[in-house]
């Protein structure tokens, strides 16, 4: 039912060069200006949607799943309830399906990551400072991405309806599974990686196949599994420091293509770079293994649904055609 896109090409080397030279101008930026180094990390989230955002929409469609998730950030800030919280996700959500049959962009799921984790990401500076530090990210990755021509630089082509209710129904059920399992787990200080890395999933080409899923929990396990052992080195962080560097460049540039090098990549650069001990590693790759199964055996349940649906459907359309009708 939800048939795959043909892969897409890797990001161009300027790009993901751009890309990592305007996450560091961005977040520089954002700690001057609100003169609070914890600045940096909300607008980092910002950034995400606004500028990889765009690069994945198609070009001169990226600024509603902006102004969408701009919206969804203000109005959270002002309404910091359970309820606020689900229907603004619930509306992301709907949004994400809505923009992938439009364009084809996966601007809104990554509008739902950073604006998840600006919800529950810990260590994050007052809310009006989040909130201002966010929008500036995003609007100034919005910017960068339409000034550069890099919007629709890595876009997907549309996807069928049945495809985009796919992914609503997908990105709902797993976001309600995994914010049930972080707070299930909430003794552990990283907690939050189960439903963000449920998102970043979603963000991979709409391959809802067992084997796309597959390859998306197997990259991502292999890269904490790799993370794993070279903590066991215990290398100094003049060493650690730029192989993180160097593994978000190589996921940057997989960012689009359905391999596992991408989650590998951002799994281990993760690890590595937040100087993770060997439980919290363990935690990790254990929260790799969860996701990418629930994933995959989300996924084909989903595609089994709404296959049946269709041939349903189908069925009866032919019969209510049928000369004797």
């Amino acid at each position: 039912m939800t048939e795959p896109n043909p892969p897409s090409a890797t990001l161009p080397w300027p790009a993901v060069g751009l890309i990592f030279g305007a996450a560091l101008l961005v977040c520089g930026a954002a700690t001057l200006l609100f003169g609070n180094p914890a600045a940096a990390m909300p607008a980092l989230y910002g950034l995400i949607p606004g500028l990889l955002g765009s690069i994945l929409a198609q070009r001169g469609q990226s600024h509603w799943p902006a102004l969408a998730t701009l919206a969804a950030i203000a109005f959270l800030a002002l309404q910091p309830t359970l309820l606020a919280l689900c229907v603004i996700g619930g509306l992301l959500t709907i949004c994400a399906g809505i923009e992938s049959v439009r364009s084809g962009g996966r601007a809104c799921v990554l509008g739902l990551y950073g604006w998840l984790a600006l919800d529950i990401m810990p260590g994050l500076p007052p809310a009006p400072v989040t909130t201002a530090s966010a929008c500036f990210g995003l609007m100034s990755g919005w910017l960068i991405a339409r000034l550069t021509k890099l919007e629709g630089a890595a876009a997907l082509p549309p996807v069928k309806p049945i495809v985009g209710l796919a992914l609503v129904i997908f990105l709902a059920l797993g976001l309600a599974v995994s914010l049930l399992a972080m707070g299930r787990a909430n003794d552990q200080p990283y907690a939050y990686w189960i439903p963000l890395f449920f998102i970043l999933r979603a963000v991979a080409p709409p391959q809802h196949t067992l084997a796309a899923a597959a390859k998306f929990g197997l990259g991502a396990v292999f890269g904490c599994l790799a993370a794993f052992f070279v903590m066991l080195l215990h290398l100094p962080t003049s060493v650690t420091a730029p192989m993180a560097l160097l593994l978000i460049v190589g996921g940057l540039r997989y960012l689009p293509n359905p391999s596992p090098i991408a989650p590998a990549a951002f799994s281990a650069a993760t690890m590595i770079g937040a100087g993770a001990d060997l439980a919290t590693s363990v935690f990790r790759i254990e929260t790799a293994l969860f996701v990418a199964f629930f994933a995959a055996a989300l996924a084909v349940a989903v595609d089994l649904v709404l296959t049946f649906v269709g041939r349903w459907t189908n069925g009866q359309t032919a019969a209510s055609n049928s000369p004797g009708s």
